[in-house]
């Protein structure tokens, strides 16, 4: 199954409109200002959000579980997100700072998490065809990885063992940063 997520506009509902007209369609205004509980006491919500779509918030729904050590982190550490969520394993929320753009931030947690494969600049082909017959032949299990600069590493390995630890770690990077991975047994 390909890696998804799927993007949904989050809005502060916790900022209320604090007028209300009466019967006669008469604009009542009220002198109730909504507030959170702080550490340091209760603090005007309107300090924070003045307006309903002052902080830009993103929900993202996954199709894969989000783990703690790997997609957790990885999100937190994209530049231009403020503040992250996580609600359960498939869904999270980000805060998107003014100075960015939000569709590039969106699309950069994607490429992260491995939804979106970046394309591979200055890949050689016939290089790495030639590499690929040549690790074939010994009948060892290899792998070539293609980096998203087209560069590429080849290895082959002595047992099945050493070759699992490998390809673990070459799945990670290539999830992370992109590129292609080329394997046999």
């Amino acid at each position: 199954m390909k890696r998804s997520i799927k993007w949904e506009k989050w809005e502060n509902n916790f900022v209320a409109d604090n007028s209300s007209e009466d019967e006669d369609g008469e604009n009542l205004s009220t002198n109730h200002v909504p507030f959170i509980q702080t550490p340091y006491g209760g603090i005007s919500i309107k300090m924070f959000a003045p307006d309903k779509n002052n902080l830009n918030f993103w929900c993202g729904h996954t199709n894969f579980d989000l783990q703690k050590d790997f997609e957790c982190k990885a999100i937190d550490d994209t530049p231009g997100v403020e503040i992250v969520d996580f609600f359960s394993s498939y869904r999270f929320r980000i805060c998107v700072g003014l100075n960015f753009n939000p569709e590039r931030v969106k699309k950069d947690i994607e490429l992260r998490l491995g939804c979106v494969v970046p394309k591979i600049k200055n890949y050689n082909v016939i290089e790495v065809q030639k590499a690929k017959l040549d690790l074939q032949k010994n009948g060892k299990p290899w792998l070539i990885y293609i980096l998203p600069n087209g560069k590429f590493e080849k290895k082959s390995f002595d047992d099945i063992k050493e070759f699992n630890i490998n390809y673990n770690n070459y799945s990670k990077t290539k999830s992370a940063i992109g590129g292609k991975l080329l394997y046999g047994v």
